[in-house]
């Protein structure tokens, strides 16, 4: 799809909440990517970026809602407006509904000034009498509509009604409460609370090398800590599936989904450099995020290949590694905090056409672990047929494998937080979740290789 360039040379943040959205909405582009890469281009300042970005996040988070809101004041349907006219109306409701802004005429008047940069003259009569109209008389969201609630397009809705049950509202709304970027110390001589450059450092919800990052007027890019490598953008489920590898310095170990490579440091912090990490990835731009990332935190025992991991392994690679990660692709449904585009976008369909996939990486890259080498399997979705599914029914078929309990490595923090996790943790998996965990969603499970 080609972009629209829209005549903006400086904006300001609700036209950067424009830019944004145009291109998440109409342009398919991912919600994080589309931010930095916009933030980069304009360089906004530190308020303009704040703005822009729980704009962003709200918008996409409530898109379904927003959607039924405009219908309900629309004469035609939504999807017959110019794209850019539709993405105005739908930054419009959120500021109406959703935004502190309690100066609703301004909003009104923002959007039509707004309306008249990015679309035709005509339409800026629709844009104000629709949101005017909308202050008149507000359109209230049916309370038990999951869907419309939390954003989520109704086959996902029902899906976590069907997981979930009565907890499903909380699940989502916990999502909305994910504010902290999270980060993995790997200088174990950094402090577990400190400053740099007016931003705070203080310790993540359960893994000790975790932490909470609180920006001030900088972005974490800006911090010396993260240029020079001591820290890495990750979360804590994340963490705690590349902390099970049970590796030691020499060790050899396969990352067999690596992008976007913080688990691949992860595994090569713990061989050390008389170790190797061999990372493998389908898609050379991913891979080359994986290499920059390598190249800022001086990593040089990782060895990146592109190759489809779903295809059979090299023979010499048959039992040769001490650890394998699966870190399969997924519905990403444990990411709808900072990825909410999956709200709208993640149809029954697609999640359907990952179970092939995931079993086949599965079974191919077990084919690379050395007895009594460990095999790890993670997902970031709440799916449980992606999740234990996937990983009882690989247990099932191969006996030559076996589950780890994962009680003795789960962090002492984690386990007082839930001690509900003891159920699953002792036959060697588990579920995180961000209304019990604080974390992502996220799910990992541990098996061991039969020593021959």
């Amino acid at each position: 799809m080609q972009r629209r360039n829209f005549k903006i040379k400086s904006p300001n943040e609700r036209e950067l909440s424009f830019l944004i959205l145009y291109r998440v909405l109409e342009e398919d582009g991912y919600t994080n990517l589309s931010i930095q890469s916009t933030f980069k281009t304009f360089q906004p300042s530190f308020i303009e970026r704040n703005w822009a970005t729980a704009a962003v996040y709200g918008v996409t988070s409530r898109l379904t809602g927003i959607d039924y809101i405009l219908n309900k004041k629309l004469k035609r349907p939504l999807e017959q407006l110019q794209p850019a006219v539709r993405t105005v109306l739908r930054l419009g409701v959120w500021e109406l509904t959703e935004s502190y802004e309690s100066n609703v005429a301004a909003i009104c008047d923002q959007a039509c000034n707004l309306t008249k940069k990015v679309a035709n003259r005509g339409a800026v009569g629709l844009v104000n009498g629709v949101l005017r109209a909308l202050i008149r008389k507000p359109v209230i969201l049916p309370k038990k509509d999951l869907g419309l609630q939390f954003g989520l397009i109704p086959e996902l809705a029902g899906l976590f009604k069907k997981w979930f049950g009565d907890e499903a509202a909380e699940l989502l709304k916990a999502f909305d409460q994910q504010t902290n970027l999270t980060v993995r110390l790997r200088d174990p001589a950094l402090p577990e609370n400190w400053q740099e450059e007016e931003s705070t450092f203080s310790p993540a919800s359960f893994m000790p090398e975790g932490r909470f990052v609180h920006l001030k007027s900088n972005t974490i890019a800006d911090l010396p800590s993260f240029k020079n490598g001591s820290i890495m953008v990750q979360g804590e489920g994340a963490m705690l599936a590349g902390s099970l590898h049970g590796l030691r310095s020499g060790n050899c170990a396969l990352d067999a989904c690596a992008a976007p490579g913080s688990k691949t440091i992860q595994l090569a912090d713990a061989v050390g450099l008389s170790g190797q990490v061999i990372a493998q990835d389908i898609h050379p731009v991913r891979l080359q995020r994986i290499k920059d990332h390598l190249h800022r935190c001086n990593v040089h025992n990782v060895e990146l290949m592109e190759r489809d991991a779903t295809q059979p392994i090299p023979s010499e690679w048959t039992g040769m590694f001490d650890a394998v990660l699966v870190d399969a692709p997924c519905s990403g449904l444990g990411q709808l905090g900072n990825r909410p585009e999956l709200r709208f976008r993640m149809t029954y369909e697609q999640i359907q056409s990952l179970y092939p996939l995931q079993k086949q990486i599965l079974e191919v890259s077990a084919q690379a672990v050395k007895p009594g080498g460990r095999l790890i399997y993670s997902t970031c979705t709440l799916n449980p047929a992606e999740n234990e599914g996937q990983l009882l029914a690989f247990l099932d078929s191969h006996s030559q494998f076996v589950s780890v309990d994962l009680m003795p490595l789960l962090p002492k923090r984690l386990l007082d937080k839930d001690p509900t996790l003891q159920v699953d943790a002792s036959k060697g998996y588990i579920t995180l979740r961000p209304d019990r965990h604080n974390c992502e969603g996220f799910f990992v499970g541990l098996m061991e290789l039969k020593e021959n």
